[in-house]
């Protein structure tokens, strides 16, 4: 069985030289609108994708947070906005958790032969 190997990036400079640049402005562009924006509003301003914004605020070092309403500057957004942004990101992890022990469980039961029980 041949077995594609996936590529990791560890510095993400190796995809978009101004990844850390793009970083810093989405922070300061964020700081000084001190509201909350779509995707699709920062995407018209500078021509980022969805995707590219999620990996921005990720990379953001807890300076961004993201919900419902997009993307805010951390610190111009209430505590209540805080608490909605850390609990949607814990959930979204306590799913991603489960998903991998279930994957692997299912491919250790495949490893040894095992049929799956539920």
């Amino acid at each position: 069985m041949i077995q594609q190997e996936l590529e990791f990036y560890d510095d993400l400079k190796e995809r978009k030289p101004n990844f850390y640049k793009d970083v810093e402005k989405f922070v300061e562009f964020k700081t000084d609108c001190r509201r909350w924006e779509t995707a699709k509003d920062i995407h018209n301003i500078s021509g980022w994708t969805d995707r590219y914004c999620r990996e921005l605020a990720s990379m953001s070092e807890g300076r961004i947070i993201s919900g419902n309403l997009g993307y805010k500057a951390t610190v111009c957004a209430t505590s209540d906005e805080i608490n909605h942004s850390c609990s949607r990101l814990f959930s979204q992890a306590t799913k991603m958790w489960a998903r991998a022990f279930a994957i692997k469980r299912v491919a250790h039961n495949n490893l040894t032969n095992r049929k799956e029980t539920t």
